[in-house]
């Protein structure tokens, strides 16, 4: 996985997301009305989650991910 360090990303773009200074995750980011940001995986086993904005701290854009066959 590659990932460009920045502050903020826009929304519908995957992030690397500490949530509450405990949780990391890869999130793509919404942000709702307000103070609301909506973080939803890819991945379906996973449920969406909705925070305030000041418990994410955004550590980096996903620019781009590789599998192994």
């Amino acid at each position: 996985m590659l990932v460009k360090i920045q502050p903020t990303v826009e929304n519908g773009e995957i992030a690397v997301v500490n949530l509450d200074e405990r949780n990391t995750m890869l999130r793509r980011i919404k942000k709702v009305d307000g103070d609301l940001v909506l973080l939803y995986p890819d991945n379906p086993r996973y449920q969406p989650l909705v925070t305030h904005n000041h418990n994410v701290h955004i550590c980096g854009k996903v620019i781009q991910v590789h599998f192994n066959p």
